[in-house]
């Protein structure tokens, strides 16, 4: 999955990643980002803040995941590379987003911790999920900007510029970290052989000063069944927030 950036970022949610998928999701109903109980944290280095090296540690493991799932990228940055692309260069927004989306890139930070996997999922063309952190004192300002979008666009459809279809819908799941945002987003696009659907599942978590995201993209031909349930992407999430529960409660 190591170029899951490329296509996050042309017809992502197709991040990111992030990265991502479709899933018996809007069966739910539309929900708000939730907030669970706040933590308080020293970071690491004493400063309230992780390191890359940190929060590197607190990722997703292929082992983890379970069988099928091989590790194509693992990284620790200070300065972000093409294939270390931030969370809002991953992700669509709706045209009526565009004021809380704009703030993302003055937000997000240039280091952080980045993993990326491939799974072998039977009836899809590729599934594919990438996990990321960073820890700054804009984490916070960052998130609210960020589950403002996507709250703004849930339940909207709409035309990207690439003229790919695009639909995003809010999930009503039981919060991770002190507050957090999931959701699915289903991008179409048309290629020389046909239709195909990216369809993305994606959780983004704030604990205390770490900021985390975590998404699936699965790809299939458009009437296809979503290969990702609720609970499935519940447990998922649950997964990928653990070590950074464990981190920030050091």
């Amino acid at each position: 999955m190591k170029h899951v950036a490329v296509f996050c970022s042309s017809v992502f949610l197709c991040g990111s990643l992030l990265m991502g998928c479709g899933s018996d999701a809007g069966s739910d109903g539309a929900a708000t980002s939730t907030t669970a109980a706040a933590s308080s944290t020293t970071g690491g280095s004493g400063t309230g803040f992780f390191t890359p090296d940190e929060l590197g540690g607190a990722l997703l493991t292929a082992e983890g995941l379970g069988t099928g799932w091989t590790e194509t990228q693992r990284a620790t940055f200070t300065t972000r590379e093409p294939e270390n692309p931030s969370l809002e260069d991953s992700l669509p927004f709706c045209p009526e987003a565009k004021e809380p989306a704009g703030q993302l890139g003055d937000l997000s930070s240039d280091a952080g911790a980045d993993v990326e996997f491939d799974h072998e999922r039977a009836g899809t063309q590729g599934d594919l999920l990438r996990q990321q952190a960073w820890s700054d004192e804009n984490v916070a300002a960052y998130y609210q900007a960020l589950s403002d979008a996507i709250e703004t666009c849930s339940g909207k459809t709409w035309t990207d510029p690439d003229g790919n279809t695009v639909t995003l819908e809010l999930l009503g799941m039981p919060p991770v970290g002190d507050e957090s945002v999931t959701f699915t987003a289903n991008t179409t696009i048309s290629g020389p052989d046909g239709e195909t659907t990216w369809r993305s599942s994606n959780t983004v978590a704030r604990f205390d000063t770490v900021l985390m995201s975590v998404g699936e993209v699965v790809v299939t031909a458009p009437d296809a069944e979503a290969p990702i349930s609720t609970a499935d992407w519940q447990a998922t999430a649950d997964l990928a927030a653990a070590g950074f529960t464990e981190l920030t409660a050091r």
